[in-house]
């Protein structure tokens, strides 16, 4: 089947990226591409190095999503701010469309917590009842009925995949857990800041959006159970890149020797459920680097338990605009479509020596 698909924000990063997926996916027919900033510019001029002549069409304003005739999208991404989202997630599903929510407008079920981290009020409650969430390697393929998927963030992304295993299995299930990350400047998006500048950013590290910041939630949203997450994101002067570190207190004196035996050898063991899992690399010899998955669709992680300190160490590293955001989008549209899951991603998915 040939899926008609619209990206409304090609002006920013996330928007590009997928882009430039779905012009190479095999099974799309890219019908619109959606930008008020870029209106009237093609593929070739925005994206460079790609092919002029292959479903090259020009960029239209947000305007001409109200001339669409029902029927005429299967699927719509939405690489739009929060607000955006919000605003055209329902015209589109009254369109007929199938959408696939970037931003954070879907992420959590409950209404009461977007006054809160996004400072909105959400007016959709049963949109927010209806939507699918989680990371495909752990929810699967949505229900056949699903007509909105809420794109898991990118530090909410590389969390999950080293920690849900581990969580699963009760280790830090009632405690906090700290999560160090860090992000190239992609990761704020596009937007001039001074603070993303070369004068700025280059050569240099910083904190930021401790102990507020709105992907903390996301993440306990998506780990489930009573856990509760203290996350301090970095930037890096890089363009692109993520990691996180992670680590649980563990008492020893409380774990049965089956849990022992699991902490001897936490990568081995418990990371066991990601042997079938294509995107997911599982690391043994060396830690998560940038070089693992900066431009595919992968995961790489290591679990490490210090015996003396008692301290469970999870790390994983992937591309936030990628796996962080339009690669797993477009994993998401393969599983909903009934698509191959590796469709227009399988030549992103290499492990660089």
């Amino acid at each position: 089947m040939t899926v008609r698909a619209a990206i409304v924000g090609v002006g920013g990063y996330t928007g590009r990226e997928l882009w430039r997926i779905l012009l190479a996916h095999p099974d799309v027919d890219l019908v619109l591409a959606v930008s008020n900033q870029l209106a009237g510019a093609n593929s070739h001029e925005v994206l460079g190095g790609v092919d002029p002549y292959r479903g090259a069409r020009p960029v239209v304003p947000r305007e001409a999503l109200e001339h669409l005739d029902e029927g005429t999208l299967d699927v719509a991404f939405l690489a739009t701010p929060a607000e955006v989202s919000l605003d055209l997630t329902p015209k589109l599903l009254e369109l007929g469309a199938k959408v696939i929510d970037l931003s954070g407008a879907f992420r959590f079920p409950s209404k009461e917590k977007y006054p809160i981290w996004y400072g909105f009020e959400h007016e959709h409650e049963a949109l927010l009842k209806e939507t699918h969430r989680g990371i495909p390697e752990w929810v699967g393929s949505p229900p056949n009925n699903t007509r909105l998927i809420a794109n898991p963030g990118c530090y909410p992304t590389a969390t999950t995949i080293g920690l849900m295993p581990f969580v699963q299995a009760g280790l830090g299930l009632s405690q906090s857990i700290l999560v160090e990350g860090k992000s190239g400047v992609t990761g704020a998006g596009r937007k001039g800041s001074l603070h993303l500048s070369v004068g700025e950013a280059g050569e240099s590290i910083v904190a930021y959006g401790y102990p507020r910041h709105r992907h903390a939630p996301e993440m306990e949203e998506l780990l489930g159970g009573p856990c509760r997450i203290a996350f301090v994101p970095h930037l890096l002067s890089v363009r692109r890149g993520l990691s996180i570190t992670a680590h649980i207190h563990v008492d020893t004196s409380n774990l049965s020797e089956q849990a022992q035996e699991v902490l001897n050898d936490p990568t081995g063991h418990l990371f066991a459920s990601y042997n079938d899992k294509q995107f997911i690399r599982v690391l043994s010899d060396r830690f998560p680097s940038f070089r693992d998955v900066v431009g595919s669709n992968l995961a790489a992680v290591r679990a490490i338990f210090d015996q003396r300190t008692e301290t469970l160490s999870v790390f994983c590293a992937i591309d936030n605009l990628v796996k962080g955001a339009a690669g797993q989008a477009v994993q998401h549209m393969n599983l909903l479509m009934n698509l191959e899951q590796d469709a227009g991603l399988k030549h992103l998915s290499f492990s660089p020596a």
